[in-house]
Order: C-alpha cells, then structure tokens, then sequence
C-alpha cells in the first residue's frame, strides 16, 4: 500500500467516525465529542470496516503486494 493508498483510507475512517459523532450526538441530544465517538467507532466497527474496504478495493491498486 503507497502512502497515498493509506491516507484515503484513514481519511475514510475519520469520515466514518465523523458521521458516527453526528448520529450518536443526536440520539444522545448532546454532543458526544470527537474522541468518545472514535473509541466507540473503533470498538464496534472499524474492523468490518476494514472487510469492507479491503474487499471494496481488491479490483483496484490499493492493497496489492508491489512486485
């Protein structure tokens, strides 16, 4: 994976857990906050996340081994 490959995908996650922020703020009425957002984000999802990306990506570059 390039340097580039890896930033898309951990702005992807910071995306994710943004929208994650938002949804539980909101079923919470208050601001959850950034950090408690990502620690729950990552807790419950970042690993089916990472399936997800991975098994999205394998018709592309991103995650090839380089030759």
């Amino acid at each position: 994976m390039t340097e580039k490959d890896l930033k898309t995908f951990l702005l992807a996650q910071i995306d994710e857990i943004n929208r994650y922020k938002w949804i539980e703020s909101e079923k919470r009425s208050f601001d959850i906050g950034f950090q408690q957002a990502a620690k729950e984000w990552i807790s419950q999802y970042s690993s089916t996340f990472k399936d997800y990306w991975v098994g999205r990506c394998q018709s592309s570059h991103l995650f090839r081994k380089k030759a």
